[in-house]
This record gives C-alpha cells, structure tokens and sequence, in this order.
C-alpha cells in the first residue's frame, strides 16, 4: 500500500475517533475511510461537530456518525461486511436538495419515519 495512502487513511481515523470517542468502533472506522471517498467522512464528521455544538445528539457521536456515514455509503452504493473487503472506493454522486442537510434536518427525517 502506498504510504502517503497510508497515513491520509489513519489520520481520517483519528479524526473520526477524536469527534465519537468510540475506541470499540475502531474497526468499522478503518473500513469507512478504506471504502468511502474522504469528502464523504468529512461532510458527516461536520455534521456531528455541528449537533455537538446545537445539543442535537439523542444517543452519541459515534452512534450519530455511523447512522449518517452508512447511509451515505448507501447512497454510494457501498456496502458493508464481507463483500465490501474488496470494493474500492466509490465517487459521490450530485445531491438531491430535498434530502435533509443539518444534523436537525436528519435527526428530524429518522423522528419522522419512526411513527
């Protein structure tokens, strides 16, 4: 593997893991910055600093970021466990704007379909 891959790769970790302090989902990290584009991680990791910031977090940063990063990956078309070991990443395609944007916006979205 390349180096500079390498450790562009392990600093997204680390930045997912300093924003859900979530050591335990350590692996599913290093899958998600394996498969998913890196814009894709830091679009969702601003949105959980953001409802850090607003208080819009019901359960936690790490169950928050994982929510949001696997439907962006269903979105991608990238799936997760053993099939997706050998997926490589996907680009992501044009946002519809209907989708919900803000962490509230989303929060709102999973409220709503949970009736």
């Amino acid at each position: 593997m390349d180096n500079s891959l390498n450790a562009e790769r392990k600093y997204l970790t680390q930045q997912i893991l300093s924003i859900c302090h979530d050591c335990r989902s350590l692996g599913f990290y290093r899958q998600v910055v394996r498969l998913l584009p890196k814009q894709a991680v830091f679009e969702t990791l601003s949105r959980v600093k953001e409802a850090q910031i607003t208080g819009q977090i019901r359960e936690s940063a790490g169950a928050m970021f994982t929510d949001l990063i696997k439907r962006k990956a269903k979105d991608l078309g990238i799936e997760f466990g053993r099939e997706s070991r050998e997926t490589e990443p996907q680009t992501e395609p044009i946002r519809d704007s209907r989708e919900p944007q803000t962490p509230a916006e989303i929060m709102m979205a999973g409220h709503m379909g949970r009736r």
